[in-house]
């Protein structure tokens, strides 16, 4: 980059020596050169136009949504509790209380005001007994509960570190120091075990999770690297975070410390139906040898291609933005009229193949225009031409969507996140921030509060001792569980 950096700079400084420089008289005589993309790509008067126009935009993760409304001061604070109420009488009446007498009710001013977070024990008293009539008898005790650890780790402060880390971000030095302020020493290697336990009681419902996600129709698979400490030497290392997403439905991550093709085999292995995905080989490769895979690919990533191929060719560039753009306002149109699976894809057929179709017939055009250069606007073309089958296949079905943002968004915390904890400890410590990851991000899909979620869960695994019932895992899903306690959901944000 450096070096590709350095020989701009020559040019460019060689290009204002030379503009610099006396011009030499044009010769009438002399016939301009004149260079026009071929007939069948000539830029059209709506495609030069769309220079001046706005550039087109897709729903993405990056894109930035409309303002909130504002929503006044009783309506948000009428789910908090009253922890304090001070009442203030005017002076004269308290001066003579005989002379005056209430009306009305009172002018009620509100603030919201904060408990810090407090550190206790909790005593667990087993009761020992011996037997009256026959002393010979041996004393008895009350059964030892099952825990969350053998140490003085409850699941509470268990559900607090790990929702520092993985919700909040916070480094675990950070959460230790934070402990020294609060009365006690908890180190970082005590609070990384207590994560590791964390992960050991959530994994059966993690498991269930995984089949339930693989027993779907449509999933979405995507990768994103993270850095952990090589275990074997010195450095760092690079792995990867997959994920499988069920839209709507749940999102599994699994570690692996390499991005080698036959992880998709692991992944997914059982799963039969749509596969969406970017346009990395391995998931083709996998879709070729496989026939009850249905590839699917991302209209967002080709939309990004040609944005990054606007310097070069700006009205083609927007021409194709446009034509994107067009198919997502109908997907978003059919939103908000909440049309089911069968009738948008009624609707598809109807409307967003013609354009599709209209898009095919340009990329042709340019792919076959010689005069169009080797840039990021041809890159555009040969990424959207070459993944023509798997995105004209989005059309035709009504479930499946138009593109992967929504796994790719889910990626967003673990960046927030090892930009402050920076990498994974230890190779074979990267499954168990998967683990719990994973539960975190299904809780965010359905609007669930994740410290009642753990609460609850925590709650009726640890008492299986590991081995919960496929009952159990099914009423913890997060999907069942939102349905089965909808007051206990996150408020929707307006």
């Amino acid at each position: 980059m450096e070096g590709e950096n350095d020989n701009l700079r020559m040019k460019i400084r060689a290009l204002e020596i030379i503009q610099a420089g006396p011009r030499k008289e044009e010769d009438e005589r002399q016939q301009h050169l004149e260079v026009q993309h071929t007939e069948s790509v000539k830029v059209e008067e709506d495609e030069a136009s769309a220079e001046k126009e706005k550039t087109p935009t897709i729903p993405s993760s990056t894109t930035k949504r409309k303002g909130k409304k504002r929503v006044n001061i009783a309506e948000k604070l009428k789910d908090l509790p009253v922890l304090q109420r001070t009442e203030f009488i005017p002076d004269e009446v308290k001066e003579h209380p005989e002379q005056w007498e209430e009306i009305g009710a009172p002018v009620v001013t509100r603030e919201v005001v904060i408990v810090p977070t407090t550190l206790g024990v909790h005593e667990i008293l087993r009761r020992k007994y011996r037997f009256k009539i026959d002393r010979s008898v041996a004393p008895i005790i009350a059964k030892a509960p099952i825990r969350f650890s053998s140490s003085y780790v409850s699941a509470s402060l268990a559900t607090y570190i790990t929702l520092g880390k993985y919700l909040d971000h916070s480094p675990l030095y950070r959460l230790e120091k934070k402990f020294q302020r609060l009365g006690i020493e908890i180190s970082r290697q005590s609070q990384s075990d207590i994560i590791e336990q964390m992960a050991m009681w959530l994994e059966p419902l993690y498991d269930h999770m995984d089949a339930c996600a693989k027993a779907s129709d449509y999933l979405q698979i995507d990768e994103t690297f993270i850095k952990y400490i090589n275990g074997k030497g010195s450095g760092t290392g690079q792995g990867y975070f997959w994920a499988i997403h069920s839209p709507g439905d749940c999102l599994i991550m699994r570690w692996i410390d390499n991005r080698r093709h036959e992880n998709v085999e692991t992944l997914i292995d059982g799963f039969n139906g749509f596969l969406q995905s970017d346009a990395y080989a391995a998931y083709r490769n996998y879709a070729a040898t496989h026939p009850e895979i249905i590839l699917l690919a991302c209209w967002a990533h080709a939309f990004r291609k040609f944005r990054d191929g606007l310097e070069h060719e700006p009205a083609h560039a927007r021409a194709m933005m446009q034509l994107i753009s067009q198919l997502y306002d109908l997907e978003e149109d059919w939103d908000k009229q909440a049309v089911n699976d069968a009738e948008r894809k009624a609707l598809r057929t109807a409307h967003s193949i013609p354009i599709a179709e209209s898009i095919k017939a340009k990329l042709d055009a340019y792919a076959a225009d010689m005069t169009i250069p080797n840039n990021d606007f041809r890159a555009a073309v040969s990424y959207s031409a070459n993944q023509w089958t798997a995105l004209r296949e989005c059309f035709n079905h009504g479930h499946t969507r138009l593109d992967t943002n929504l796994l790719e968004s889910k990626f967003r915390s673990t960046k927030i996140g090892a930009k402050n904890w920076m990498w994974i400890g230890h190779p074979d410590a990267g499954q168990k921030s998967a683990i719990i990851y994973s539960v975190l991000k299904t809780c965010e899909i359905h609007r669930i509060n994740p410290q009642v979620y753990f609460d609850d869960a925590l709650a009726r695994l640890i008492p299986a001792d590991g081995r919960p019932s496929a009952e159990l895992l099914e009423a913890l899903m997060p999907k069942n569980w939102a349905a089965t306690n909808p007051g206990k959901l996150l408020k929707e944000l307006h």
